[in-house]
């Protein structure tokens, strides 16, 4: 039950942050996180951190610093993701996001087809084409890259 509550909080401060009520957004994805710490649903959690993240950016504010270093120390250093070519480090983001080092998901951790925003961290649009395909437009997906230099500034 607890699953879908967090499930519906996340819905609910999507539909906020669309009205642009973005400290009403930030309250329910800071409750999304709570009950998916309760829950053990890692990937939810790190998901919370990161729409809180992206909130604050589009209140242009600050974030929290322990917030953005947290995020930034599981996500790992920008210059590797810039090297990459393939998406064996989203697969080992993906590992360590949810705790599991036999998952072989190479799909983006930010992409969940659920929620309004199909991508985590863009927030202009809901629906995307890249399906949670790091590299859908043969390159390295710009709004990740996006979210990587918002990270380092």
């Amino acid at each position: 039950m607890k699953a879908l509550l967090c499930f519906v909080l996340f819905l609910a401060g999507d539909a906020h942050f669309l009205k642009r009520e973005f400290d009403r957004a930030l309250e329910l994805y800071r409750k999304a996180k709570e009950f998916s710490t309760e829950t053990g649903h890692s990937e939810h959690s790190f998901i919370a951190d990161v729409s809180e993240l992206v909130t604050t950016w589009a209140k242009e504010e600050e974030p929290r610093s322990e917030l953005l270093e947290s995020v930034k120390s599981i996500v790992g250093p920008t210059s590797k993701w810039l090297e990459i070519k393939n998406a064996s480090m989203m697969r080992d983001l993906y590992q360590i996001v949810v705790e599991d080092p036999s998952v072989e998901s190479e799909l983006c951790v930010f992409f969940d087809g659920e929620m309004n925003f199909q991508c985590r961290v863009e927030r202009n649009s809901l629906k995307k084409e890249c399906f949670g395909n790091l590299f859908w437009m043969g390159d390295l997906c710009k709004h990740f890259k996006d979210f990587l230099e918002s990270l380092d500034s």
